[in-house]
């Protein structure tokens, strides 16, 4: 028997999980750098590579109404309890790590869109997921002592 890669969703504040109750067929990392091409003079356009971008990430997946054999363990029978799950995250701007087992996706997201439908007359519901990659911020706090400046996080 095949064991399937779980594609699970972490709310370390809450500390809950979801683990999507079908394996996606697959999914698709986004991610590079940026780069700003400069023109010069008598040299033409010559590129200039920056920091990293923010990973994107997209996943196509099947909330089901019925109990399939692919299912996971204690799938959830109710497809729009997960889009309603999906949709709190978004509007809540819920910070969750995202994990794919057997691989090295272990990624603090938001979600940023869901697009959902039903397609076959099952009742089972149809979405994409697109995450994009959290990345948090530290301010660096400037004091003054004396005729000096030193930085403290």
């Amino acid at each position: 028997m095949i064991k399937l890669k779980k594609f699970i969703f972490k709310d370390t504040e809450k500390n809950t999980e979801l683990v999507l109750p079908v394996t996606p067929p697959s999914f698709t990392v986004y991610h590079g750098i940026n780069i700003e091409v400069v023109n010069i003079h008598t040299l033409g356009d010559v590129a200039l590579p920056g920091y990293s971008t923010l990973a994107t990430l997209k996943i196509e997946c099947m909330f089901p109404a019925k109990n399939y054999p692919f299912n996971q363990p204690n799938a959830d029978l109710n497809p729009y309890s997960y889009i309603k799950k999906f949709d709190d995250w978004k509007n809540n701007h819920t910070i969750l790590r995202f994990i794919v087992s057997g691989t090295i996706v272990n990624i603090p997201v938001l979600v940023q869109e869901i697009s959902y439908g039903e397609q076959d007359g099952t009742g089972d519901v149809y979405a994409t997921i697109t995450l994009r990659e959290y990345r948090r911020l530290s301010a660096v706090q400037v004091t003054k002592t004396g005729n000096a400046h030193r930085a403290v996080e």
